[in-house]
């Protein structure tokens, strides 16, 4: 396992964290949620960088990262090489709000969406412990990929957990392309993450006591 690039051990962490970081691991090792082929990621909120301990093969296919790769690592690896002038820091430090209300056992309830300008959401009021993020992410080759970022709040066995999905959006979709498409492009990303939340948490509810909002298994 490689745990931010460094084989077999964890930077900074002594040896009951690291099995006890494994235990949770293991605990995801589904057949079912691995060979999802879209792109999904789920994190231990428990931790202080709000790792991530499973993911799709649609999460590897997206970001070109293997799974060994990107277990142990939180979401913002996937920033490394975005310029920074590229880099939405509203939609990173909404994201780290919600892994701080996670680890506090709190629900987030700050701002759930940062959209581009001008883009209108076809979904209605977010419930409290969800997020939408439009933000532009990095593939391990370093190419730049815009995605979509949906962003759960979940309890599994009493735990509590962050379920993350991400929808690439078209290479048309950037400043250059008319609003009408970058809208029917966000339109569409949302109604994939909308379906692919619900199968996600169908295949977590069938191993875990799942709670989350508006929806108890």
């Amino acid at each position: 396992m490689y745990i931010f690039g460094v084989p077999n051990g964890f930077l900074n962490w002594d040896t009951q964290r690291s099995a006890e970081f494994q235990k949770i691991v293991e605990k995801f090792n589904l057949d079912e949620l691995h060979g999802l082929k879209f792109s999904v990621a789920v994190a231990d909120a428990s931790q202080k960088e709000c790792r991530i301990v499973a993911c799709s093969m649609g999460f590897t296919d997206l970001t070109e990262y293997s799974i060994d790769e990107v277990i142990g690592r939180n979401w913002c690896f996937l920033l490394k090489d975005v310029p920074p002038d590229m880099i939405n820091e509203e939609g990173r430090l909404r994201c780290r709000s919600m892994c701080r209300a996670s680890r506090q056992g709190i629900s987030y309830n700050g701002c759930a969406e940062v959209l581009p300008p001008g883009i209108d959401k076809i979904w209605g009021k977010l419930s409290s412990g969800e997020l939408i993020c439009v933000l532009t992410t990095s593939k391990k080759s370093g190419s730049l990929c815009k995605t979509m970022l949906y962003l759960k709040q979940v309890e599994l066995d009493d735990d509590q957990f962050i379920v993350g999905l991400q929808a690439g959006l078209p290479e048309d979709c950037n400043q250059d392309s008319s609003m009408e498409n970058e809208q029917e492009n966000i339109n569409n990303a949302w109604r994939q993450l909308k379906e692919s939340m619900s199968a996600v948490l169908l295949i977590l509810s069938a191993q875990f006591w799942l709670q989350c909002s508006m929806q108890r298994y």
